[in-house]
């Protein structure tokens, strides 16, 4: 699970596997993910899957039960953007927590929020061990070091 910076804004995304076989181990079958984006019109897009479009459309305005805020974003060469994700339990539902996400992009006058989005999720179906330590990775696209910067850090900004 996730946020990434597309050209396009920000975008959430949750990978997940199901026993498709029916073997009843998911280890041996196909990584999936579902995305959103503001486009196409906050609705999740699957990856890997059967690519099912204008389904689990978020709204666009803050909501616990799911946004991505509009955004004129434009991903510009050179520019500094940074991703905060918080994952949170959701107290009124111990099987269900939330990925929130706002992308932040570095001006001349300072940091300035661009976009936040929101999306609640199955933890048994994206955690099927959830009772184990999350791990996390960091991951950027390709390039050199001297054009593609990153940092990352666990805990506040």
């Amino acid at each position: 699970m996730g946020a990434f910076v597309h050209p396009n804004g920000l975008h959430l995304e949750l990978w997940f596997r199901n026993d498709d076989n029916g073997n009843g181990t998911i280890a041996d079958d196909v990584t999936k993910a579902d995305v959103w984006g503001q486009y196409p019109n906050n609705c999740r897009t699957e990856i890997n899957g059967v690519g099912n479009t204008n389904v689990d459309c978020l709204g666009g305005t803050p909501h616990s039960g799911g946004y991505i805020t509009p955004s004129a974003f434009s991903l510009k060469k050179g520019g500094i953007y940074w991703v905060r994700i918080t994952v949170s339990d959701i107290p009124t539902n111990p099987l269900f927590a939330s990925l929130q996400a706002d992308l932040l992009e570095e001006t001349p006058s300072g940091v300035v929020l661009r976009q936040q989005g929101l999306v609640n999720f199955d933890k048994g179906r994206h955690f099927p061990d959830y009772s184990s330590p999350l791990k996390g990775t960091i991951a950027r696209t390709g390039g050199s070091g001297e054009v593609i910067q990153f940092n990352a850090f666990d805990y506040g900004f």
